[in-house]
């Protein structure tokens, strides 16, 4: 019984006191699927390019290979690459499993202690909203947001900016965190081509969108709380017809195709003929330069993509502005969706590509009431982003982290005094009802013993207990450390 209390004793203190670190922030992740820099040069986003120049800002970041949609919103949410959230494409085979992948509840449950961000909220007291993010549909070790959306593309721009609004400001379990995915520009772009006059068209919508959710964050004066991170998953390039690869005339031999354009993973159906489908494809890619083959060995580290379960044998990627016969299929099936004519010199959207290329590279600015104005920093590694919302929500941050804290650290603002002082008086508060709560706790189980011992032991099994010290979650996190980075410059602009 003694360990059970000191469990009992470290729950009530140490949760509130990790809340009361940072009790009054608000974190709002957007992300703009598919979204590329070079949007930002169109004259449609007045609002954003202002709101970029007095954010912090970098010019891109590195996302993970493949730069698809699935592992690169999982890298965002959990601050690992696919080699161990799993997530290695948005459709894949899974050889220990023995079965294909889409998305999932297996997709993403590779380790089952990498959890979102929205999941370490919750467990150190927190509510998370989570608005159509990829992999928020399920429950992480019996545990969900506590405000959620499933993915549902007719509910306009808007819609969705007055409900996770009404999630933060929810009377009984207001959102301190919210993860806020929009499927634009990505979801027209495959269709319509990141060039087109559509694409512009929708980035000033967009543009307005972003421009009423600081509006309503105003409004509901949050100014002095919520900081808001908008970032994309991937960038977006075109390709025609004419350069798509028809992978069956090459290979000779039975096998399976998993994935799409530009990134095909190969399963021999007879794994003896492996060596003799890699000669046909290493021969294709020499000659036609049109795409790269590898066996699992021989993927570069820097993609951190060697997952042997759901990886392999052998991946085909494309080269920048070429694809595989599937994109023939992808092309009809956008001309019913879109009402457009199918038409081997359109150019259609397309990602997946090396992550070292430009056109895949991702947005990033950030702007609130924790973020340095006037600021720029090195391009970093979407999965150094955990620890930045770590440290906004004061979340203890877990240990297999594969980013780097110093790359995010110059985002944020100095504390002022006043700031400073107001958290650590809410945190002393917190302490002190803490351990008020303790010893009246204790004080009862005291009382409870000595009554305890007054009862005639034929009527008390000494075995049977109420609690079992197994089912007790041990919490031995320590609040994380507080960063003092370089004080941020005064600005006129107010974006709320």
């Amino acid at each position: 019984m003694t360990s059970v209390w000191k469990y009992l004793v470290l729950f009530c203190v140490f949760i509130p006191v990790f809340r009361a670190l940072n009790s009054n922030d608000i974190l709002i992740i957007v992300s703009y699927d598919a979204f590329r820099n070079e949007y930002f040069d169109r004259g449609v986003t007045n609002f954003t390019n202002e709101l970029r120049k007095n954010s912090t800002r970098s010019k891109f970041m590195r996302n993970i290979f493949p730069t698809k949609t699935f592992p690169n919103h999982h890298s965002i949410a959990t601050g690992v690459y696919s080699d161990d959230h799993g997530v290695t494409g948005n459709e894949f085979y899974d050889f220990e499993l023995e079965k294909p992948f889409n998305y999932s509840y297996e997709m993403f449950h590779y380790r089952s202690e990498i959890v979102p961000i929205w999941i370490l909220n919750e467990v150190s007291g927190g509510n998370s909203g989570c608005m159509m993010w990829p992999g928020s549909d399920y429950l992480y070790n019996g545990i969900s947001c506590t405000h959620k959306q499933h993915f549902n593309m007719s509910e306009n721009l808007h819609e969705r900016v007055d409900q996770v609004m009404g999630w933060i400001t929810n009377k009984t379990s207001p959102a301190n965190l919210v993860m806020l995915y929009i499927e634009d520009p990505d979801n027209h772009a495959h269709a319509f081509g990141p060039e087109s006059q559509q694409i512009t068209d929708l980035v000033g919508k967009l543009d307005k969108m972003t421009e009423y959710l600081y509006k309503k964050i105003k409004e509901k004066s949050l100014e002095s709380r919520v900081s808001v991170v908008h970032l994309s998953d991937h960038g977006m390039d075109s390709l025609q017809l004419t350069n798509v690869v028809d992978l069956t005339k090459i290979i000779k031999h039975k096998v399976s195709y998993y994935g799409n354009t530009p990134v095909m993973q190969i399963v021999p159906v007879n794994s003896s003929e492996l060596d003799e489908i890699y000669k046909e494809l290493k021969e294709a890619s020499e000659s036609t330069q049109k795409f790269k083959v590898y066996l699992n060995s021989e993927l570069p580290d820097r993609w951190h993509f060697h997952n042997k379960y759901r990886v392999g044998p052998i991946t085909i990627v494309a080269e920048l502005k070429y694809g595989f016969h599937d994109m023939i299929d992808a092309a009809k099936w956008y001309e019913k969706a879109f009402n457009i004519t199918f038409n081997m010199t359109n150019k259609y959207g397309v990602h997946g590509y090396d992550n070292a290329l430009e056109s895949m590279h991702p947005i990033f600015f950030a702007y609130g009431s924790r973020i340095k104005s006037f600021n720029e920093v090195e391009p970093f590694d979407t999965v150094d982003l955990y620890y930045l919302f770590c440290e906004i929500l004061g979340l203890p941050v877990p240990d297999y982290l594969k980013g780097n804290r110093d790359n995010v650290m110059g985002i944020l603002k100095s504390e002022d005094g006043a700031r400073r002082m107001n958290r650590w008086v809410v945190l002393s508060a917190s302490i002190i009802l803490s351990s008020m709560l303790v010893s009246v706790l204790m004080i009862f189980m005291k009382i409870w013993r000595r009554n305890r011992s007054n009862i005639p032991s034929y009527l008390y099994e000494e075995d049977t207990t109420v609690l079992d010290d197994t089912k007790i979650l041990n919490s031995t996190s320590q609040p994380p450390t507080l960063s003092t980075p370089l004080a941020t410059s005064s600005t006129r602009f107010n974006a709320f």
